[in-house]
């Protein structure tokens, strides 16, 4: 099934949206849940329909950009985020309220699944506020209203919250009042030129896995509005397949593996080539000294031993060097049998390039050679979330969040 020409394009340019979004058995998914709800039965005319009614426009590209979260989504953001507001931003901002942004926010379990921890971690509810913004107006409303079915509590972290959560009958768990006072949800459009601005910056910004749904293009205007939303010493959280460091040099990651957590690179001080003259003028030139013997260096000490090799590869790939980092990748498996890891770092330089296709066999392959291979499997789970297969990706989630508690109790 293809989308008109003319839809297409209103998607790509109001939304960012990447051309994969507009094919495959997700989109034949979405588009049949649409016209039965909206009582259409002829496919050209629900294409008339979205292209009269900016009404439905939105509820598609809402079902588009596949909106399921739950509470305390993959753990270990949250975890460092208390450990880093602990050990970092309390010791330099003492008394300063703390602004934190959720986007997007979705039906609010992100948002929420913030405030919950900064009340449990002892922050008193005027010291910080989450704002939480999505395009969707219709996601807003839930998120205001604050409640959920079971499917969103499937996080085992969640179980250490359930005091802040209060039965609103029909199997229906509600978000308690102090806590939704902590939260404020809103419109937002990450892609706007006047996104937040003239508005206090952020210590805290959580945008995750979004941008792998955007073109190139709008990936880079996406990550500069954030870097100019975020404090200077502030950090960001990105997801999985966000691949933050390929889309812009200004970031580092910080934190444990699995949190993808970023704060800006300190800036290099510029030296100016007068400058560079003058020391040079005025420096005394040092005394001759007499040429050492040069003799040549053992042969093995001009090698890099293959864990410094894949150091280098990481090293081209975080900071976006991403044609070297797949080179070198490549040679290094050429070299010697190639690991679960070297699959799954090859995996991931193909995906932050937007070679989805080849990046899975890649991951399955690591998962073959080591079947607990966690890093591996998170992808293969946004891989299957992006084409529209929900269950399978959450069976993909569970095996991983197991391989990792796997790991930790061995380690």
């Amino acid at each position: 099934m293809k989308l008109p020409a003319r839809i297409t394009r209103d998607l790509r340019e109001q939304f960012g949206l990447d051309e994969g979004v507009f094919r495959g058995s997700s989109l034949n998914s979405v588009i049949r849940r649409r016209m039965e709800e909206t009582g259409q039965f002829e496919l050209d005319d629900y294409f008339d329909l979205l292209q009269q009614s900016r009404q439905e426009f939105i509820a598609f590209a809402d079902e588009l950009l596949v909106p399921e979260s739950w509470f305390f989504r993959d753990g270990k953001p949250f975890i460092w985020l208390t450990e880093w507001l602990r050990t970092v931003w309390r010791k330099n901002h003492q008394g300063e309220k703390l602004r934190i942004l959720s986007l997007p926010c979705a039906t609010g379990q992100e948002p929420y699944s913030i405030a919950m921890t900064l009340l449990h971690e002892g922050f008193s509810p005027e010291s910080f506020h989450v704002e939480a913004g999505d395009l969707s107006e219709r996601f807003i409303k839930d998120a205001q209203r604050g409640e959920y079915r079971k499917i969103a509590f499937r996080s085992e972290m969640a179980e250490s919250y359930a005091s802040y959560f209060e039965d609103a009958g029909n199997d229906l768990r509600r978000v308690r009042d102090h806590v939704r006072k902590q939260v404020t949800f809103r419109q937002l459009n990450l892609l706007s030129p006047t996104f937040l601005q003239h508005e206090p910056p952020f210590h805290v910004i959580f945008c995750r896995n979004v941008l792998i749904y955007f073109s190139s293009c709008s990936r880079e205007r996406a990550v500069a509005g954030l870097m100019n939303a975020l404090a200077p010493d502030g950090v960001l959280f990105a997801g999985h397949a966000d691949s933050l460091p390929s889309i812009t040099s200004t970031v580092k990651a910080v934190g444990p593996t699995g949190a993808f957590c970023f704060e800006r690179r300190p800036v290099e001080p510029e030296v100016s080539q007068s400058s560079l003259v003058n020391r040079v003028i005025r420096s005394t030139p040092p005394p001759r000294q007499p040429k050492p013997t040069r003799h040549p260096p053992p042969l093995e000490s001009a090698k890099l031993s293959s864990a410094d090799q894949w150091n280098k590869v990481r090293a081209f790939a975080n900071s976006g060097r991403l044609e070297e980092a797949e080179k070198l990748c490549q040679e290094m498996m050429k070299q010697s049998p190639p690991t679960a890891d070297a699959f799954c770092t090859l995996g991931e330089i193909y995906s932050a390039q937007r070679r989805h296709r080849e990046a899975e066999p890649l991951f399955r392959r690591a998962v073959y050679l080591e079947a607990r291979h966690a890093q591996s499997l998170f992808h293969l789970a946004l891989l299957s979330e992006r084409r529209g297969d929900q269950a399978g990706a959450e069976r993909l989630r569970k095996r991983a969040q197991a391989a990792e508690k796997a790991s930790e109790v061995k380690a």
